[in-house]
Parts: C-alpha cells; structure tokens; sequence
C-alpha cells in the first residue's frame, strides 16, 4: 500500500505531494478535487497505449465518446501529472489503459486524499489493488487500470468505459 507520494512537474515548478491520512498537497497548499456536477461539464485527460496502432483496446473509441459527451478530452502526456491536476481540480477526470502502476502510485494517492475516487472497472471501486491484496499491483493489460475523477464524474466515466472493453458490472 502507498503511503507517500510525490510528482513533481519541472516546467511549472509545482510540486504535487501526499501522504496516506494527511492529505495531498501542491506546493504546499491543500488540494482538492474538483465540483463538476456532471459529465457535459467536465474537463477530462487521459493517454493512449504505445501499441495504439496494433492494439484493439487502444483507447481510441472511447476518446471520441467522451469528446462528444464531456466539455473537452485532453492528451497531455504524463499520467503522473495528469492525476496531480486532478487532484488539484484542475481537470475533472482521468482514464488509461495499459498504464503501469509506478505510472500512477503517487497520483492514486493524491486523488483519494483530495477527495478523489480511483478505480479499476473489474474491481471494487476506489482501488488499483487486487481485491484483498492490501498492495497495489496491476491487472490485466485490458483493463482500464485507472478511473479517476471528483465522485459525480467517477460513476459515469466507469459506466462508460465498461461496453468498450466487454467487462461486465
């Protein structure tokens, strides 16, 4: 289980920091998530698998649904400081497949102590642990290993990404 994590973003100087209980923080300052009441109104991000190009569950359909359904799809590049701003309430959610879990450790932790949900779509939510494990590993590379995003936002972005990869609730 992660109990601190730390991301830190070089270009803008912001250091995003959080330690299990005691909250996430940016430059010292408290975090939290953002207030979005819904999807139309939301700011997403996510990233795209390296083997797009061969893969089938390479995040390209369900980055055009959500462009169409959310106020705007971001790519930015960075999965740990995707969560950050996350976190931060800069952006609504969050959503990858194929992501490793030292990709999002300590964003996982930033988001759930702002306030956050992380989920796995075929495990109980708020969690990137196999179920009773107590420790954070990955799953099955066809599993969208990391829903993030304020609480309203979490339950329809899981409820979205759950047809495209076959998975049953």
């Amino acid at each position: 289980m992660i109990e601190v994590g730390a991301t830190y973003d070089p270009i803008y100087d912001e250091l995003y920091a959080a330690q299990r209980g005691q909250g996430a923080y940016l430059n010292g300052e408290r975090l939290q998530v953002s207030v979005a009441p819904t999807l139309d109104k939301a700011l997403l991000v996510t990233g795209f698998p390296y083997d797009r190009r061969t893969n089938p569950h390479n995040n390209i359909r369900q980055f055009a649904d959500f462009s169409l359904r959310a106020q705007g799809v971001l790519r930015l590049g960075s999965a740990a400081l995707d969560l950050g701003a996350v976190a931060a309430g800069r952006l609504d959610g969050y959503w990858e497949f194929k992501i490793n879990p030292w990709d999002i450790a300590a964003g996982v932790l930033m988001v759930t102590e702002a306030g956050g949900q992380v989920t796995a779509p075929t495990v109980h939510p708020r969690s990137v642990c196999a179920p009773g494990s107590g420790e954070q590993r990955p799953h099955s590379s066809g599993d969208a290993r990391s829903i993030s995003a304020q609480p309203t936002v979490a339950d329809v972005r899981r409820d979205n990404i759950l047809p495209y990869n076959g998975l049953q609730r």
